[in-house]
């Protein structure tokens, strides 16, 4: 009676947590020119490396990012856990959308910085460094007070709604 064996090769890609340095600078109003580094890291088995993909905390996404004297992490986010998302582009880095607020509703985080009511991250560009650099956009608020945190509120309130919308279409 002849045997028959069947062998299963199985190939498993050895993953790897990658961490890239950033540096973002504001370029408008009183704060114009102040620089933050930061970090983020990933395990590349979250990607394919293949087309457009996002990836977030649930995925393994970390996040430092020092500015004004103080470090921040993934979970000040104002929409943590949804929230940083790190998009690529044939696996490269290409934007983090991560946004910290100290008046934000749902995930408020302290900023030590007078006059400085939140910031964030956007597009990602290869530096000759070797890191990232992003543009950081700060959040000020105006001298008439109640008229700004009106304002401030529904600018920030369409934005979130903007973000959301784009959640759910990456999902």
């Amino acid at each position: 009676m002849a045997g028959l064996a069947i062998i299963v090769a199985t190939s498993t890609a050895a993953a790897a947590i990658v961490t890239e340095t950033f540096t973002g600078t504001v370029l408008d109003g009183p704060f114009a020119g102040t620089i933050g580094t930061g970090s983020f890291s990933y395990d590349d088995a979250s990607i394919t490396g293949s087309g457009s993909e996002s990836i977030g905390p649930t995925d393994g996404l970390t996040v430092t990012f020092t500015i004004f004297g103080q470090t921040f992490d993934e979970t000040n986010d104002i929409d943590y856990d949804a929230f940083p998302l790190l998009d690529f582009l044939d696996g490269v880095p290409t934007f983090l959308d991560y946004i910290v607020n100290e008046t934000h509703p749902i995930n408020p985080t302290a900023i030590n910085q007078a006059g400085v009511i939140g910031f964030a991250t956007g597009e990602l560009t290869r530096s000759q460094s070797g890191g990232f650099e992003t543009v950081v956009s700060v959040a000020v608020p105006e001298p008439s007070g109640m008229a700004f945190a009106a304002a401030a509120g529904l600018g920030l309130g369409a934005f979130v709604i903007q973000r959301r919308r784009t959640l759910q279409k990456r999902r």
